[in-house]
């Protein structure tokens, strides 16, 4: 990656207090917000660990389709079916019936992800 130059964004003080010790010569950290900021775009955007703490996904999405030509996500969700069949402490600590709705809004947020991102950016590889 010789020439390249990598720039964060982090909102958060304590974040961006943790991103700037990582800085070097060809990776800079800014403690902004990048869709509030008039920068140009880049060739790609990551939003790592995001959308669980976005209020409106869907008008994040749309500002941060203006910054780079390539965007990549990802997006944790707090409970998969293999957590479910798998792993017997949750099952312990729960009532199955509220596994059951958590599971649901989870799906339902994932598929409401992947379609407000395919109506923005035309286009989606998952990688679930």
């Amino acid at each position: 990656m010789e020439n390249q130059k990598l720039f964060g964004y982090e909102i958060s003080p304590r974040g961006f207090e943790i991103a700037k010790r990582k800085e070097n010569n060809s990776l800079k950290f800014f403690n902004e917000d990048l869709l509030s900021s008039s920068t140009a775009g880049f060739d790609i955007a990551m939003a790592v660990d995001v959308f669980e703490h976005v209020e409106d996904y869907y008008s994040f999405l749309k500002k941060l389709k203006t910054k780079a030509k390539y965007k990549v996500f990802h997006i944790p969700l707090d409970l998969s079916v293999q957590s479910v069949l798998r792993s017997k402490p949750i099952i312990d600590r729960r009532k199955k019936s509220d596994i059951f709705i958590t599971l649901q809004k989870t799906l339902h947020l994932q598929r409401s992800l992947i379609r407000a991102i395919k109506l923005l950016t035309g286009n989606i590889q998952p990688t679930l």
